[in-house]
């Protein structure tokens, strides 16, 4: 039988407060296995609880079984061939299952028949238990002494806003440095202005976003100067970073997939501001780096508070990719209700061409082509391989630009004429519409992709078109502002650069 001796301590730790209990040194006694009404659950077997398989270690002792052999054979003078041995419990320092060389438990007694090469002691040859012990596996000074926090310390292993950087990296090295990381080698930013979402490295700069800033972190940085006979001296900071520049505050990204880079810079929507912004490489932000034409569907379309939600695969947020064929940024939104939207940008015009009609589960830039993957994830579509413009998953999809034409909209005009600078393929048809008035016209047709008739109210002249606002009971459209809406409905491409018209005072 093994026993535990228990000694009562009323004071134990020096008392049973937190603050007593944070003076105490502590030593780990490894797994510990917690008896929950859920456990109990699990291991009931009839009126039993069994436990099976349930490894507690650790402490600073060990439960082992100590044999030792008590009364040895003497072969030469006896015919008696067995020995006496003797096991037992014990708790100890000593972790006995790591004994090594013959003892009772492991080799047993000698028997001429059965085990020849057991315990024994006999003239001119000696078979003894012997005690071959390594220390380093007893408990003595193994465990990891450790103090307690600090009475309502609070730790935190999540640095939202710090950025570390490795080692240099250099050739023929046996160590990759690019996985060292000293204790030192980081920096942190302003945590007021939320956790980093981004970074991205802009050659001598690391660029980083977070929910109300843009910055970024000159690398290495170096300036030159004059010495006194006119040399180029160079003055060196120091370490990697050593500070951080802030491009522009109360503006910001706070979705990690929402940021898309390229060749003209970068773009991403500003959830907090509702508004949408390009950064050129130059790292420059000003009042022009918020794109127009969408500021009502932002308001109205996007609820508040998307800012909190960054996992559009799972849940809701912003995603985004870069068609390198067309320069066309592609920004997804996923909103609470099952509602999903994207949104198309011209890097070259740096402009909206409104939304489009694709719902992707994600995008993938890959070798100048986006690749564009399907809500069931199982199929693919890769744009700028098709020849055919607004075809989508092997589905043919019109296309619609949409202008207000309203200067001076508290004055009632009569719209006469129209020029319209675009590519010689035109739209099929366009759609008027006033306050109270609407007509639709359709322009053209496309048989192979060839411009064959035209409306006799549209030519086209010098690159432009030219034609006059349709009639409504034999007078033009009147009102105080008209919305034009353009209309492709075929597989080629149109280009609409601008468009100029001329209208009368209703008097």
């Amino acid at each position: 039988m093994l026993c535990a001796i228990k000694r009562p301590n009323a004071d134990p730790y020096g008392g049973y407060s937190a603050a007593s209990l944070a003076n105490s040194i502590y030593v780990s006694t490894g797994h510990f296995q917690e008896i929950t009404p859920a456990v109990l659950a699990d291991i009931k077997d009839g009126d039993t609880y069994i436990f099976n398989e349930i490894d507690i270690y650790g402490g600073d002792t060990y439960v082992s079984l100590f044999d030792y052999k008590r009364i040895y054979t003497e072969y030469d003078l006896s015919t008696n061939n067995f020995g006496h041995g003797m096991i037992f419990p014990v708790e100890t320092r000593i972790n006995l299952a790591m004994r090594e060389g013959d003892h009772f438990a492991k080799t047993r007694s000698y028997d001429s028949s059965y085990n020849t090469t057991g315990l024994q002691k006999r003239t001119g040859h000696t078979n003894i238990e012997d005690f071959n012990y390594n220390d380093g596996y007893s408990s003595n000074d193994i465990n990891d002494q450790y103090l307690p926090l600090p009475f309502n310390y609070n730790s935190s292993n999540e640095f939202l806003t710090r950025i570390r950087f490795s080692s240099e990296k250099s050739y023929g090295e046996n160590r990759d440095t690019f996985r060292m990381f000293a204790a030192n080698d980081y920096i942190d930013l302003d945590p007021m202005n939320g956790a980093i979402s981004n970074i991205r490295s802009e050659g001598d700069k690391l660029v980083y976003w977070q929910p109300d800033e843009v910055g970024y972190i000159p690398i290495k940085e170096r300036a030159l100067t004059q010495s006194s006979a006119g040399q180029s001296v160079q003055l060196g900071i120091g370490d990697a970073f050593e500070r951080y520049d802030r491009l522009i505050k109360q503006i910001g990204n706070g979705h990690q997939f929402g940021l898309v880079e390229s060749p003209m810079g970068y773009h991403w929507y500003d959830s907090k501001r509702k508004i949408y912004l390009s950064m050129g490489h130059d790292l420059k932000i000003s009042f022009e780096s918020i794109l127009k034409g969408l500021d009502s569907w932002f308001q109205n379309t996007v609820p508040d508070g998307l800012e909190d939600y960054d996992n559009p695969f799972t849940s809701y947020g912003i995603f985004g990719g870069y068609d390198p064929g067309s320069k066309m940024v592609y920004s997804s939104f996923v909103l609470p209700g099952a509602l999903r939207y994207t949104i198309g940008i011209n890097t070259v015009l740096n402009k909206f061409i409104g939304l489009v009609n694709i719902y992707p589960y994600a995008y993938i830039d890959y070798k100048n082509y986006m690749f564009q993957i399907k809500q069931d994830r199982l199929t693919g579509y890769v744009h700028g391989i098709n020849s055919l413009y607004m075809n989508f998953f092997g589905t043919q999809y019109p296309g619609y630009v949409s202008i207000v034409i309203k200067e001076e909209s508290n004055i009632a005009k009569i719209f006469d004429t129209f020029e319209i600078i675009a590519s010689s393929n035109f739209f099929t048809s366009i759609l008027y519409e006033t306050s109270d008035q609407s007509i639709e016209e359709t322009i053209a047709s496309y048989p192979a992709g060839v411009f064959t008739r035209s409306n006799r109210d549209y030519k086209y002249l010098k690159k432009r078109w030219f034609g006059s606002f349709p009639k409504v009971d034999r007078e033009r459209l009147n009102d105080g502002y008209m919305l034009v809406t353009f209309k492709i409905d075929s597989p080629y491409l149109v280009e609409l650069y601008e468009m100029k018209s001329t209208a009368r005072k209703n008097m």
